[in-house]
């Protein structure tokens, strides 16, 4: 019991200690007749400057007040 509470007390600690972590949100709200050019340049943009370290997770945002949008 006393050694599960000790990995308890580090999972804490490892997440901290882990190096690379960036996290950030951008809301980006293309207009309705550009959506097909704003995937297209979004996926080159992509591909050319966010491999390897610094990669890209994009979330269409499908049901509420922002529906239509995109989370990059």
């Amino acid at each position: 019991m006393k050694k599960f509470f000790i990995a308890l007390l580090w999972v804490p600690l490892s997440v901290v200690a882990q190096t690379k972590n960036v996290v950030n949100s951008t809301g980006v709200f293309p207009k309705i007749d550009k959506v097909d050019l704003f995937e297209k340049a979004l996926a080159v943009h992509a591909q050319k400057y966010h491999t390897g370290n610094w990669s890209w997770r994009v979330y269409s945002i499908e049901t509420g007040p922002d529906a239509g949008g995109y989370l990059l």
